[in-house]
């Protein structure tokens, strides 16, 4: 079998957890072609493009969503002073909440200490993440972790183009 042909999303806070974000887009391009891989400030958003609509397109599009979380990622404020988790227009909340609705593979990932926030302080529609098994991904282990979640990815594409076959032998819609 082939390299995998699915594709997947990095969502994150730029103001929480940018370069963690950055090092494992780095690492996924070394393995997956660049179409492959949608992480906003890597080109996947076109000038004059509407936003909120590509985030949902491309979440819609992915087979694997890996939510970033830093240690202040639960906490983030507008510029009001209000959880941007609790803003129903916050794009880290559309990301995830699109991706968990749509059934994806969601894999929380946890940088810089961050721990996986309580269930009762997230908005109903993230609720479900947090039954997600998170990885971590250190400063001190980051080669090893990073190695370790690339090939979960690899593996969650190499089940989603497995499920896309089954779904065409059995003339079902993609």
């Amino acid at each position: 079998m082939g390299a995998p042909t699915g594709s997947v999303f990095i969502s994150y806070r730029r103001d929480d957890a940018p370069f963690a974000a950055h090092a494992l887009y780095a690492n996924l391009a070394r393995r997956f072609a660049e179409h492959q891989i949608f992480m906003d400030v890597q080109g996947g958003v076109h000038a004059g493009a509407e936003f909120a609509d590509l985030v949902r397109d491309k979440v819609a599009r992915c087979d694997v969503l890996v939510a970033i979380i830093g240690p202040g990622w639960s906490q983030a404020t507008d510029t009001q002073g209000r959880l941007r988790l609790k803003l129903a227009d916050d794009l880290v909340r559309v990301e995830i909440s699109s991706a968990l609705r749509a059934k994806k593979r969601v894999m929380p990932v946890l940088v810089g200490g961050a721990v996986m926030p309580a269930k009762e302080s997230l908005p109903h529609d993230l609720q479900p993440l947090t039954r997600r098994n998170a990885l971590k991904l250190s400063h001190e282990n980051f080669g090893d972790e990073c190695v370790s979640l690339v090939r979960q990815i690899e593996h969650a594409l190499i089940q989603a183009d497995g499920a896309r076959y089954v779904r065409r032998m059995r003339g079902e819609a993609p």
